[in-house]
């Protein structure tokens, strides 16, 4: 059997794994956060693939670790260059006077990137979020009653959470597949490498089951592997909000947070503008992208949006031997062993078009009125030089399962010793 051996670095520092295809992604992922004391959450794994073009390709699946296995046994290299990176579902907004993005970001008919609205604020707090969900919910609607459900799918963090459940108290929340992953590597890693990986595709499979016997015989399995992962499953990750047969909504697919990522991907450069410039450059981008995207679609033949329209011929060949009954227009009724309701409406061209059909107007500066001639002017708020290296990296985001404080003075949750009023304990 091939061994290799991976050479991962991250942030200057070196650090060499030796593995084999039987090793496993979780077994491999894991050391690396335990070498380097990272959240899970955070990191990011990418390889350069061993082809002249040197091409750097992401590891977030065990498929994705046998795929860069093959790939380097076809080329006969043994040595796995490795890049770490960590990232985070918020942005910051690094300029002298700092503060954090928050953004919203949908998807489409033909499965792209919808950007709804983005915000600068000084934190990450209940009342920051409650305002923008608040806000982006009044763009929504507008005067109309939110009769329209909204699905969102978010890495659980703290405000956003208690902020979504206060303005939209219907509406379904998921939680991101990988922050589970992360917690669920942390808080059983007491399991054997063999045992994790089985635990782990078991959860997998619980959290894609859309029917109670799927769900009912893959959790039984999960118990029957282990007892602590059961427990801990059922009692600390919400299965309600990631497990799709338990979801209370539509999650149409959507197990991941993915888009965040590659909304901050986007914006990468314009994070270290100043607020105004930045503001300009993300209008700017998405500006362009709206014109782009209405343009293809004028050359769009088809009823629905082209990768739709794919998912649909290719599930129609897989599909023959079922009974189709259709209810009106593009509402069907699809018979397995179980009804199933498919509404295409949101997916065609037609509707695609509507989409973009309001383009985003350019904002010329040239009859900005001058700060000399106001009374009341607004000023950028006070700055100082922080201490050390500027900041290049977004702020990490932690796991859902932040860890409390404990006191060492009165032994109670909640607070430290420094700010301690309770009485000491014995």
């Amino acid at each position: 059997m091939d061994m290799f051996y991976g050479v991962a670095k991250y942030k200057g520092d070196g650090y060499v794994l030796d593995f084999t295809v039987l090793t496993g992604w979780l077994t491999l992922f894991e050391e690396i956060c335990t070498y380097w004391a990272l959240e899970p959450p955070i990191v990011r794994v990418k390889y350069i693939m061993a082809d002249e073009q040197k091409t750097i390709w992401s590891i977030s699946s065990e498929d994705d670790f046998q795929n860069m296995c093959n790939v380097h046994r076809i080329f006969k290299k043994t040595v796995v260059n490795m890049i770490i990176d960590t990232v985070n579902e918020t942005t910051e907004a690094i300029c002298k006077y700092g503060g954090i993005l928050l953004g919203a970001t949908a998807k489409d008919g033909n499965e792209g990137l919808f950007h709804l609205a983005f915000a600068i604020v000084d934190n990450e707090t209940d009342d920051n979020w409650t305002w923008f969900i608040s806000t982006l919910g009044d763009a929504i609607y507008g005067e109309d009653d939110y009769h329209k459900i909204i699905t969102f799918i978010s890495d659980r963090s703290k405000g956003l959470v208690n902020a979504i459940a206060k303005v939209f108290p219907s509406a379904p929340h998921g939680y991101c597949l990988r922050h589970l992953q992360a917690n669920f590597l942390k808080a059983n890693g007491h399991l054997g490498k063999g045992s994790k990986d089985e635990c782990w595709r078991l959860v997998v499979k619980i959290a894609y089951a859309c029917t109670s016997s799927e769900y009912d015989a893959t959790v039984g399995a999960l118990s029957a592997a282990s007892t602590q992962a059961h427990n801990w499953l059922f009692q600390k990750s919400d299965m309600m909000h990631w497990c799709n047969y338990l979801f209370r909504g539509q999650r149409w697919g959507e197990m991941y947070s993915n888009v965040a990522e590659s909304f901050n991907a986007g914006i990468k450069e314009a994070r270290h503008l100043h607020v105004c410039n930045m503001v300009d450059e993300i209008r700017f981008k998405m500006m362009n992208l709206m014109y782009k995207r209405r343009e293809n679609s004028m050359k769009w033949e088809t009823h629905l949006c082209p990768e739709i329209h794919k998912k649909i011929e290719k599930t129609i060949e897989e599909s023959r031997c079922l009974v189709i009954g259709r209810s009106d227009g593009d509402i069907f009724e699809v018979v397995d062993k179980q009804g199933n309701h498919v509404d295409l409406r949101y997916y065609t061209v037609a509707v695609y078009k509507e989409a973009y059909e309001s383009p985003i107007f350019p904002v010329p500066d040239n009859d900005k009125p001058m700060d000399a001639g106001r009374h009341l002017c607004i000023r950028p708020p006070i700055s100082k030089k922080r201490p050390g290296r500027p900041r290049k990296r977004r702020i990490e985001s932690q796991a859902f399962g932040v860890r409390d404080l404990h006191c060492s003075r009165c032994h109670e949750v909640g607070h430290n010793r420094a700010t301690c009023n309770e009485v000491i304990a014995d």
